[in-house]
């Protein structure tokens, strides 16, 4: 009878003195050492699974890992973007895709493959890079907001004589040329000298077109936990509201999604849920992230230096605080 295949390790080696390495030391400079344990707890995850990754946009995987490290939700993912910056994971895999990848752990456990005559574990094929290869349907892979929202004003353009006497096609090709704002030190239009709450520049539409809120709803009602009992036209209304007063889309996804987690954990019923309106009306601000993980300033990081060296709160942190939809 054949043996069963081996998933992952049963051991990696664990340096004298690895405090001092560079990873371990920015870790525990900015975390303490709960930074020390939560690097350590995450190699011994990945190496106990099979390729030696963590997909964390799987709900499930999320949730193990926060609660093998015991250690929040919000601060796992400042520890792992953290990480990335280091490089000590794969940057690009975890902020696209949200899978965890390190090159080096498993470079050093080369050997043990070698042993089983199995090839390396190799480098996850990022799922959102694949899929802007081909065109895809919206309900079959997820896009950001952002992207969504890019290339459906861009179709809406070039397409804008024609949809009025057609049907909307619904399938998207990804626009993913990068767009730059390290000039003007903005992202998505919003703007961050005042700090205080993100504003629209003069260059954006103050009004947001039907398309702009159509795809908004299209991604945000696929996370939000509340589907029933809900008034459509309302929901749509507050999204517009939202991008009018200048809020980002990315920020009122991740609420949403919190939000879920939250009343998934409370078995809260989906009567007592906020419906889509009313959270995207100002209800979202006690679950959106505390520091914007795309602003130009900190790069997520909640820290800038300020004048005196010394570093201070970036000015993304408690955007919303006194924003009012």
């Amino acid at each position: 009878m054949a043996r069963a295949k081996k998933i992952g390790v049963d051991y990696y080696s664990h340096d004298v003195g690895a405090q001092k390495k560079q990873t371990v030391k920015a870790l525990r400079s900015r975390f303490g050492n709960d930074g020390y344990a939560f690097w350590f707890i995450l190699l011994e995850l990945l190496g106990e699974r099979e390729g030696l990754y963590m997909d964390c946009s799987d709900e499930t995987t999320w949730i193990y890992l926060c609660t093998e490290v015991m250690i929040d939700e919000d601060k796992v993912t400042d520890m792992l973007n953290f990480l990335g910056r280091l490089g000590a994971i794969d940057k690009d895999l975890w902020a696209v895709d949200k899978i965890i990848w390190c090159q080096n752990f498993t470079d050093r456990l080369a050997g043990v493959f070698e042993k089983r005559k199995l090839t390396k574990p190799e480098k996850p094929i990022s799922k959102m890079v694949s899929a802007t290869k081909t065109n895809i349907s919206a309900p079959e892979m997820p896009i950001s907001a952002t992207e969504m929202r890019q290339s459906k004003v861009k179709e809406s353009k070039v397409k804008n004589s024609k949809v009025k006497n057609s049907k909307v096609n619904t399938t998207l090709e990804v626009d993913t040329t990068p767009v730059d704002n390290s000039d003007d030190g903005s992202v998505d239009g919003l703007d961050f000298d005042n700090n205080l709450i993100p504003k629209q520049e003069a260059v954006v539409s103050v009004m947001p077109v039907a398309e702009e809120v159509d795809c908004f709803w299209d991604v945000f009602k696929t996370v939000y936990p509340r589907k029933r009992g809900i008034s459509v036209p309302m929901a749509k209304d507050a999204l517009r509201k939202f991008l009018e007063y200048g809020g980002d889309q990315a920020d009122l996804i991740a609420a949403a999604v919190k939000y879920g987690r939250i009343v998934a954990e409370s078995k809260t019923e989906e009567q007592f849920m906020k419906t889509p309106h009313v959270f995207a009306g100002g209800y979202f601000k006690t679950f959106v992230p505390k520091y914007r993980r795309n602003c130009p300033a900190c790069h997520g990081e909640g820290f800038v230096e300020g004048p005196d060296g010394n570093m201070v709160e970036c000015c993304c942190v408690d955007r919303y605080k006194e924003w009012k939809a």
